[in-house]
């Protein structure tokens, strides 16, 4: 049997096995969506990528070729959002943003706070407004989702369930958030 949520047409799936008598856990279809920021921005992809030669020029010019290599590296490797596309990801664990080697997430039992925005939407494990809110949670881009975006944030967060978080590195018991 189908059942729907709200009237957006989210739907949770729920079948009753004859058999057993027991009802199956219901799911929540994932939303996935990806923002290309240097699309979005040529001029800024290009100011971005002048001041990596610029970086590599004068570490080349003053030190090493190496040196004028790690400085283009850290430019570009800090500004990658400009480069590559950031991928997102909703569903019924949490929510992710993945850029290239950064990764971000965050359990829906874990949101404190949720900001919104015209153009994102912060999820904060912090109950109040802190300095610490731009290395906390996670920071999702729309691209003219917005609404669906927060209608499914309503859903996954209502419908959220107890997550097994697993063993810490020396293989204690359950990491505390």
């Amino acid at each position: 049997m189908t059942e729907p949520i709200d009237e957006v047409g989210d739907v949770l799936e729920s079948t009753e096995s004859g058999d057993a008598g027991h009802s199956e856990v219901q799911t929540i279809e994932p939303l996935e969506w990806s923002v290309h920021l240097g699309k979005e921005n040529r001029s800024k992809q290009w100011i971005v990528a002048m001041g990596a030669g610029v970086a590599f020029l004068f570490g080349t010019i003053l030190f090493h070729p190496l040196v004028g290599f790690l400085g283009a590296g850290i430019v570009v490797a800090s500004t990658t959002e400009m480069f590559l596309p950031i991928q997102y990801r909703l569903d019924e664990t949490g929510a992710s943003s993945k850029c290239g080697f950064n990764r971000t997430f965050i359990y829906w039992s874990d949101v404190k706070r949720i900001e919104e925005g015209e153009t994102a939407i912060n999820l904060s494990p912090l109950r109040k407004t802190s300095r610490l809110d731009a290395f906390r949670g996670v920071y999702l881009r729309l691209r003219g989702n917005r609404d669906e975006v927060l209608v499914k944030i309503a859903a996954l967060k209502e419908n959220e369930r107890p997550v097994d978080r697993g063993t810490d590195s020396r293989g204690g018991g359950q990491l505390d958030h």
